[in-house]
C-alpha cells in the first residue's frame, strides 16, 4: 500500500538514499522542496519500508524493499503521468512489471566531478556570442521545450534555488545549461537551438555552470543513457568522470 508523504515530512525518507544512489540533486531536491515532486511511502511496522518520488520531469525514483505487489503499485502510479524514466534498487528483478506495462529496461551512466580533482578547464567564448547568467526572461524563454519549466516547476523556483547559463547571438538564446541543485549536488543538463548543434557551443554553457558549482562547493554531475557518446564526451570535456551505471525502466519511444 502506497501512502502520500505530508510534503512536510519529506526528509524523513531521506536515508534510503545512499552516495551511489543517482540523479541525487534530483532526489534531493524534491526531499528538500526545491523542486516540484511528490512522495508516496509504503509504512512498516514502526517507519517506512520503501518510498516513491514523483517528479514534475520523468524522472522517478524507488528504493527501499520493494517485493512484486510494491513494485507493481509503484508502477501503475507512474504510469498515469508518462513519460517516465523510473530508477529502481540496483539488483532488482522488473523483467516481470516490465513486461506487463509495456516498459523498456534501459541502462543509463552517471559521471562526476572526482575530490580533489582539477577544476573545469577554461573554454574559450566564441565571437560573436556573449556568456550570460540565466535570468528570469532567459528562462521563460527557453529553447527546451517546456521540459526545464516542468524540472523546476515556476520560474521563481528556478531563481531562488538553481542556476543557469547560455549563450546569446543578436538577443536570442542559442544554447543553455541549466544545474538542478539538492543536497550538495547539482546534476547539468543543456540544451542548443537545432540550428547551432554540433558546433561545440555546449561546452562554453555547461562548463559555466560547472564552474559555478565549484564556487558553491556543489559537486557536478550529469547523466545520459549509455549509447550518447556525445553527452559523454561533453561531460569528459568539462573535468566529469565515470561514476557508475544504472539500470532504469522506460516507455519505448
Amino acid at each position: 500500500m502506497l501512502i502520500d508523504l505530508a510534503s512536510e515530512r519529506y526528509t524523513s525518507v531521506r536515508r534510503f538514499f545512499a552516495p551511489e544512489y543517482p540523479n541525487l540533486a534530483f532526489v534531493l531536491g524534491v526531499l528538500e522542496r526545491k523542486l516540484p515532486g511528490r512522495v508516496w511511502v509504503v509504512p512498516a511496522e514502526q517507519d517506512f519500508a520503501a518510498c516513491l518520488i514523483v517528479t514534475d520531469a520523468s524522472f522517478c525514483f524507488a528504493a527501499g524493499a520493494l517485493d512484486p505487489e510494491t513494485l507493481d503499485a509503484m508502477l501503475a502510479l507512474v504510469m498515469k503521468t508518462p513519460p517516465i524514466t523510473f530508477i529502481h534498487p540496483q539488483g532488482l528483478d522488473v523483467s516481470a512489471a516490465a513486461a506487463r506495462y509495456g516498459l523498456m529496461e534501459g541502462e543509463r551512466r552517471q559521471l562526476g566531478a572526482p575530490a580533489g580533482g582539477p577544476g573545469c578547464p577554461d573554454i574559450e567564448v566564441p565571437s560573436p556570442f556573449e556568456l550570460v547568467r540565466i535570468d528570469g526572461d532567459l528562462f521563460r524563454n527557453s529553447n527546451w521545450k517546456g521540459a526545464v519549466h516542468r524540472i523546476f516547476g515556476s520560474t521563481e523556483n528556478f531563481l531562488a534555488y538553481h542556476y543557469g547559463f547560455g549563450l546569446l547571438l543578436d538577443g536570442q538564446l542559442i544554447t543553455e545549461a541549466h544545474g538542478v541543485v539538492g543536497g550538495g549536488h547539482v546534476e547539468i543538463g543543456t540544451y542548443t537551438h537545432e540550428a547551432y548543434r554540433r558546433t561545440g557551443l555546449s561546452n562554453v554553457v555547461c562548463a559555466a555552470v560547472k564552474k559555478h558549482s565549484e564556487k558553491l562547493g556543489l559537486r557536478a554531475e550529469a547523466t545520459c543513457d549509455v549509447d550518447k557518446a556525445a553527452s559523454i564526451a561533453l561531460s569528459y570535456r568539462i573535468g566529469l568522470q565515470d561514476d557508475f551505471r544504472y539500470k532504469v525502466l522506460k516507455l519505448p519511444t
